[in-house]
Order: C-alpha cells, then sequence, then structure tokens
C-alpha cells in the first residue's frame, strides 16, 4: 500500500485552536504544550492577543506523530525528526503492519489535507482488496467522512480538499454502480433537494440498494421538490431516498411536506434530522440503519 502523508502545499492554510488540535488528533493540550516546552515541537502559531493556533502542514505532522506514539515512539525521538521523516517513518510502519480502521480513518484525513490522490485511492483500493466494497465504505470511508466533518468544523471553512476528495469517493461509487445490473424490484428515487449538492451519501444510499435488486432512479443534485410528482408519475415509485448535510431552507420543508401530504410516497433520509418531518418521514442515523430497512422491505 502506498501511502505518502507529507504536509499539504495548499497556499490558504486553516487556524485550529489547541482544543480542536487534541480532538483531532487524540494528543493532550498538555502533552502539546509540554512537548513545545520540553522539545520546541510543533510550535504553534499565535494571534495579535497571544493565542495559539495551528495550521493544516502542523495538523498532519500532529496526526503523524500520533501514529508514531501509538506504535511505541518516544516523543523525544519523533520531536528529533523533520517532517519528510516523520512521514517515511509512518509509511514503512503502514506498510509493513495492519493498520487499524481508525489509524486509515487519520491516514486518509492527513493524505486529503495534502491534495494527495495517490495515497487516497491506494488506502481505499487496499481495503477494498481485504474486505470488500461494501464493508470498506461502511466501516472505513463513512467514518472517514464523519472525521471529516470533524475538521472542516474546526477549520470553520469549507476548502478545496473537501471538493477534491468527495470527488475521488464519487468517482468510485460511480465505477462500482456501473458494474450493479439495474434491479427488477419496486423502484427507489434517489435524490438530493434544493440546495443540496454533496452525493457522497446519496451514492452510497443507490448503491446499497442496487446491490438488494432495487431498481434505482438516481436524479442527482439540487432537485426542486416540485420536480419528484413528474418522476414518481413516470416511474411508480413509491419511495424517495435523499440526504440532508445542511438544514433545508424553511420554503422546502413546507413544499416537502405539502408534497407528502398530497402524495403516495414514503420519504427516506439521513444526514441531519430535521423535527418537522418526524410525522411524514423515516430517518436513519446511519447507513446500517438503512440496510436493516431495505432488507426488511425489500
Amino acid at each position: 500500500m502506498y501511502l505518502h502523508l507529507s504536509s499539504t502545499s495548499s497556499k490558504k492554510m486553516r487556524k485550529y485552536s489547541i482544543s480542536d488540535i487534541e480532538k483531532l488528533t487524540g494528543l493532550s493540550t498538555h502533552s502539546l504544550r509540554a512537548w513545545e516546552k520540553r522539545y520546541g515541537f510543533v510550535m504553534p502559531n499565535r494571534t495579535d492577543s497571544k493565542i495559539r493556533y495551528y495550521n493544516d502542514d502542523q495538523l498532519v505532522t500532529l496526526i503523524n506523530a500520533s501514529f508514531l506514539l501509538e506504535r511505541g515512539y518516544k516523543i523525544s525521538a519523533i520531536a528529533d525528526m523533520s517532517q519528510k521523516e516523520i512521514s517515511d517513518r509512518v509509511l514503512e510502519l503502514a506498510r509493513d503492519q495492519n493498520v487499524a480502521i481508525t489509524d486509515l480513518v487519520k491516514l486518509l484525513a492527513t493524505a486529503t489535507l495534502a491534495l494527495d490522490e495517490d495515497t487516497i485511492r491506494a488506502v481505499i483500493e487496499d481495503e477494498i482488496s481485504q474486505s470488500g466494497f461494501e464493508a470498506t465504505f461502511l466501516f472505513l470511508i463513512y467514518p472517514f467522512l464523519q472525521y471529516l466533518g470533524v475538521l472542516w468544523a474546526a477549520g470553520k471553512s469549507l476548502p478545496a480538499q473537501e471538493h477534491f476528495v468527495s470527488h475521488l469517493l464519487a468517482q468510485r461509487l460511480n465505477a462500482e454502480l456501473e458494474e450493479i445490473s439495474q434491479g427488477t424490484k419496486s423502484p427507489m428515487i434517489f435524490a438530493l433537494l434544493d440546495e443540496e449538492e454533496h452525493e457522497i451519501g446519496l451514492l452510497l444510499s443507490c448503491y446499497l440498494a442496487k446491490l438488494r435488486n432495487i431498481k434505482c432512479v438516481y436524479l442527482s443534485r439540487k432537485v426542486p421538490v416540485e420536480n419528484l410528482q413528474p418522476v414518481i408519475e413516470l416511474t411508480n415509485a413509491k419511495r424517495i431516498m435523499t440526504i440532508f448535510t445542511i438544514p433545508p431552507a424553511e420554503d422546502t420543508i413546507i413544499n416537502l411536506k405539502s408534497f407528502l401530504a398530497d402524495s403516495q410516497t414514503d420519504l427516506l433520509y439521513s444526514g441531519i434530522k430535521i423535527d418537522a418531518l418526524d410525522e411524514q418521514a423515516t430517518f436513519f442515523a446511519n447507513p446500517q440503519e438503512f440496510i436493516n430497512f431495505l432488507d426488511q422491505t425489500s
């Protein structure tokens, strides 16, 4: 497995507080401050008001340091290494050992920050070869996307890295979907509504349904609610699956509730739970809940 966990070359770096770093790396605030004082290891930047903050490069180094510490390395030895030496040592260990899923999640995160396509593809393909496609996306990619959610929230922005990795994952899911014949069971519509545009969850849902011989009508992104009824009439679909990655606009909820009240269609959704839809839709907190639903109803 090829891994090259170098620091990011992105010019515009985000800022992470020390508490963000603790959450993202598992390293305690106490340890970070002690290493800074004793070894000069990953010296934080400071704002005009002297508040510590870290950038993407430093986050990558600290994630890699956490990887080495968990494998018995002393911080004194890590502090003597350059960024490249730390990355190379992680590479050696990842090649020689069976790396846990939690470690792979962090390795994918550092590769994403570095816009390292080769590493992302290699990690995913290696895991697929060992565990299969469905298990890889359920137990590696899904936790990875959750971890990225924490990462982006800490960074207070949605940078190019997110679009970069989303495109790679969408490519891989689409390739796998093309290998599965269209199902013969009752059709299901897959659509992101109105302002939604992040397709990974929807593509995964479509893949899970198609595996179970369900005919999938995939409408992609930013579908106006009013466009759903003509599709239902054409396909005779009784179920619509969608994902909310951001809170929907009030107009979207109103239109959706009105549509559901007038149609004989079941709305299924995941992502952010929308309390206003409790009486008219079925929510899945994770992919396994959706799988259970499909296995019981399809």
